[in-house]
């Protein structure tokens, strides 16, 4: 296992024998995280979407969860115009009477 030195700005260099075992470019991304009370240093995934895809399981599918926000938040909007217009009516009547 090779000892690395650090330099002043907190930067390390990674051997060329791991970079190019695990596929990390000159010009690439790793991550740094904690894991177990230790650094963990890990190839950045060249595309994270596609990498976390499938990684959650949702109970629905996602487009019958948004198909369902999309109407409660219809419903939330008609009750609030139907307030609004019921509020401005009676305004407008009361105005009428004076």
């Amino acid at each position: 296992m090779p000892i690395m030195s650090i330099s002043e700005k907190g930067q390390v260099v990674i051997p060329k024998e791991l970079r190019d075992k695990y596929g990390i470019a000159t010009d690439g991304e790793v991550m740094v995280t904690e894991v177990g009370g230790h650094i963990a240093v890990l190839p950045a995934p060249k595309d994270p979407i596609k990498a976390l895809r499938g990684s959650v399981k949702l109970a629905r599918p996602v487009s019958e969860v948004i198909h369902e926000f999309r109407n409660e938040e219809r419903q939330r909007e008609e009750r609030l115009m139907r307030r609004f217009v019921r509020d401005h009516a009676s305004k407008s009547s009361k105005k009428q009477r004076r």
